[in-house]
């Protein structure tokens, strides 16, 4: 299967179908859902402290969580895991760790556990290169993925050796771990292969209707990472919580070019109690959804639906607005679908 599910592109336009929906204000809707249950109760320190990670690192750091892609975040949080990241606060200091810790039967049976590098210790005249490598330990039933990457200057094989010591005091803080007991799947879940097939998605009658004349095509999404790269933990999270995301792009009717994402979490709809948090976010009344959530960001509106116990995203390219007006018809077509293959 992310980070970062924004898209590079022109502003979102109008579907072919367009009727007048009703968008008055919202009552914020009631929800028994609650986060599912995190490894070490959501607590990074209690697998790594900052000093298991300086130690390792060569260079003082501190705890940050990652990785910094809300939408993937939450997958994360749905099987169990949580992200957990540590940079350097030296002045000079370039070092840095992105991971997620997450239950060891998450892992593949055909997982390669060896560190993968890349090429970035070579540098240039102007800048320094430095050592950064994947990786991925498990001790105790808990698997720690990630990406390592150490100060200015440094070679693969001093991220190697960061590795090695990190999976010394991984290994030590769960050796006495509680086993982890994962939270049952809800009840009314989408089902993952009609979200992830998103061609079969755009033929389906009701989305098909909406974009009747139009060229868009749905083509599957994958997590953007965290800024810092992707990692085998990342993907498998998506994977296990039944993830998908799907970028639409191409022309309608009319000739104007689309292009916004969605991204689908079934059993997802607890996330509605983090993101009304989000300042200036707004509940919407919108015929045909049973929950809308419109929520700024930095880089556009992002439409929230919460249908049952699922969650639904909207969100536009880059720079771009995405309206009820403009994407509502989509998202109402996209929840009947998914609705009607439970």
């Amino acid at each position: 299967m992310v980070a970062e599910l924004m898209l590079a592109g022109c502003a979102s336009a109008a579907p072919a179908v367009k009727p007048v929906p009703n968008t008055t204000a919202a009552v914020p809707p009631e929800t028994t859902l609650t986060a599912p249950a995190q490894v070490f109760g959501g607590d990074c320190a209690a697998a790594l402290s900052s000093a298991d990670v300086s130690a390792a690192l060569g260079e003082a750091a501190e705890y940050h969580q990652a990785p910094d892609s809300v939408h993937y975040e939450f997958s994360i949080d749905q099987v169990g895991g949580v992200p957990c990241g540590w940079d350097s606060i030296e002045p000079d200091g370039t070092a840095e760790l992105v991971t997620v810790l997450l239950p060891a039967d998450l892992l593949p049976a055909d997982a390669d556990l060896a560190p993968t590098c890349d090429d970035s210790e070579a540098g240039t005249p102007e800048s320094p290169g430095y050592g950064s490598c994947r990786f991925d330990l498990v001790s105790s039933g808990f698997w720690l993925s990630g990406i390592v990457q150490t100060g200015a200057a440094s070679s693969n094989d001093d991220s190697r050796a960061a590795i090695t010591a990190l999976g010394v005091s991984f290994a030590a803080r769960t050796a006495s771990a509680a086993v982890f007991t994962p939270t049952p799947a809800v009840a009314g879940r989408w089902p993952s292969a009609d979200q992830a097939d998103c061609d079969a998605l755009t033929r389906s009658e009701p989305v098909a209707a909406i974009l009747a004349g139009s060229s868009i095509e749905g083509i599957p999404g994958a997590p953007g990472g965290t800024g810092r790269g992707v990692f085998a933990g990342l993907f498998r999270a998506a994977e296990v919580a039944e993830a998908a995301a799907c970028f639409w792009t191409g022309e309608t009717a009319d000739g104007e070019f689309v292009d916004f994402g969605a991204y689908s979490l079934p059993g997802g709809a607890w996330v509605q109690t983090v993101l009304e948090q989000i300042p200036d976010a707004e509940y919407v009344a919108y015929d045909g959804l049973d929950s809308v959530l419109i929520v700024p960001t930095d880089y556009g509106t992002t439409l929230h639906v919460f249908d049952g116990t699922n969650w639904l995203a909207v969100h536009p390219a880059e720079e771009s607005d995405a309206s009820l007006e403009t994407l509502g018809p989509l998202m109402v077509a996209f929840v009947a679908e998914l609705n009607a293959a439970r």
